[in-house]
């Protein structure tokens, strides 16, 4: 990240930052509505552009790697045909993907918006929200401790990547070793 405004930032050097927290896909049905439903009294947009992208930690990456820092996401998703579009979507970006656990059982979180004219007719969610398991926990806790940071940035949406024990154990690791911890 190069910024001359935050007087800790070396403009002249690539941060590596760890970001930990709940990924989300983004799916957006961009369409246009002519007509009423007649089964229910509902808009039917036709969609004509359909796409993905990164939501909540994984747009949080996104942002680091574009503006030039080393960005590396450490979360959950389902052992699903999500984790493959995001997996997908962050490698494009040059994002690291070996911090992304796959969960049987849990889904990945999608969100999905079906626009018209620039305008929200429906939202659509797909995620289980719980903390995740103690194992899953320490496995991203040993993830994200095995490299030098500098910076951790979590980016928690409330979907149960980041549980409170897990966020203060890497508060606690982050400290004494005086990483940069950014809490959103």
């Amino acid at each position: 990240m190069k910024s001359n405004s935050i007087p800790w930032i070396n403009k002249n050097k690539t941060y590596k930052v760890a970001v930990i927290g709940d990924v989300i896909l983004d799916e957006y049905l961009e369409g246009d509505v002519h007509r009423i439903s007649p089964e229910a009294p509902v808009p039917v947009p036709l969609v004509k552009n359909p796409f993905k992208t990164l939501g909540g930690a994984g747009n949080t990456a996104r942002n680091i790697a574009l503006t030039g820092g080393e960005a590396h996401l450490f979360s959950v998703s389902g052992a699903d045909e999500g984790f493959v579009q995001v997996t997908s979507l962050l490698r494009k970006d040059s994002i690291q993907t070996n911090g992304i656990l796959r969960c049987d059982g849990r889904p990945t979180i999608k969100k999905t918006r079906i626009t018209s004219k620039h305008q929200q007719l429906l939202r659509i969610d797909w995620e289980q929200v719980e903390d995740i398991s103690q194992d899953h926990q320490k496995q991203l806790f040993d993830a994200v401790t095995r490299s030098c940071w500098d910076a951790v940035l979590t980016s928690d949406y409330g979907k149960g990547s980041l549980p409170k024990a897990l966020l203060s154990k890497l508060i606690s690791w982050c400290n004494p070793k005086g990483v940069v911890c950014l809490l959103d």
